[in-house]
């Protein structure tokens, strides 16, 4: 976690394997936000993995702020 501008700065990173453990390039990445009480968002938006396998998708606090959401119909 880093702070830019003031806005904790988040990452979340990880590496895509196959069944035999080898690294799987192109498969696509997305994070959201799955609180109950918001509509689902996508934060920091997609990536793919590298040859490695790996991703790294970084998102601000900002990205997380209630107020800039509707609510979840009930």
């Amino acid at each position: 976690m880093t702070k830019t501008r003031n806005q904790k700065q988040y990452t979340i990173q990880g590496t895509i394997l196959n069944q035999n453990k080898k690294p799987v390039k192109g498969v696509l990445i997305r994070a959201t936000d799955l609180d109950p009480q918001t509509s689902e968002k996508l934060i920091g938006g997609h990536v793919y993995t590298d040859e490695k396998g790996k991703y790294i998708i970084t998102f601000r606090e900002s990205d997380f702020r209630t107020r800039d959401r509707k609510k979840v119909p009930t």
